[in-house]
């Protein structure tokens, strides 16, 4: 058999796009975990005889779950809707998705919850993940906003790009009012956001 790696992995509003063995791939899934594994799906149906011709296609119709790096929206705001994800994993997967989305990157959540004695700190860790990824980040509520805030601003996140809001919907208004300078705005809603807030 055949090496079968992603190669070339970029993010727009079409999703993921990136080649396995030359042929270009188009997928509406986001996330390393995903494309990883596309491609071992891609290796057994091409191990099986299909040429990767005929899979691309098939991975172009893949359906996203809902509320899972689910990707919404068009034009000059995309929205990366993770509001169903509430661990450490998830979180940082998804920072590192919208990272490497070209644009404005703004992260809107209120932090993980029922996480126990080691909320705070993972909440913190998430601020000091989020500081490398995004270029605002809006907190909503209460309950986790100090800790992210920490981890934010303990690793050189400008406090002038954080703001605070109490529900979801002051914050995705908050993020449309951000000056893009022409950007598309990516707009990570990260975490339990439905239910909680």
């Amino acid at each position: 058999g055949g090496e079968y790696k992603a190669e070339n992995i970029r993010y727009s509003a079409n999703g993921t796009s990136f080649s396995i063995n030359g042929t270009e791939f188009e997928t509406r899934l986001l996330g390393k975990h995903n494309i990883v594994n596309i491609c071992a799906a891609v290796a057994v149906a091409s191990e099986l005889g299909i040429p990767l011709d005929r899979l691309v296609q098939p991975v172009r119709r893949l359906e996203n779950a809902p509320h899972r790096l689910q990707l919404l929206g068009g034009g000059n705001r995309l929205i990366i809707d993770d509001a169903y994800n509430s661990n450490p994993e998830g979180a940082a997967s998804a920072l590192e998705v919208l990272r490497d989305f070209d644009g404005l990157r703004i992260l809107v959540t209120p932090g993980m919850v029922e996480l126990g004695e080691k909320q705070a700190e993972l909440n913190r860790q998430l601020g000091a993940k989020a500081a490398s990824c995004c270029d605002w980040a809006i907190l909503v509520g209460s309950v986790n906003s100090a800790a992210i805030k920490e981890g934010l601003l303990t690793s050189g996140f400008d406090e002038s790009r954080l703001i605070i809001s109490e529900t979801l919907n002051d914050a995705v208004k908050a993020a449309d009012g951000i000056d893009a300078d022409g950007r598309t705005r990516i707009i990570l809603l990260e975490n339990d956001l439905p239910d909680n807030y």
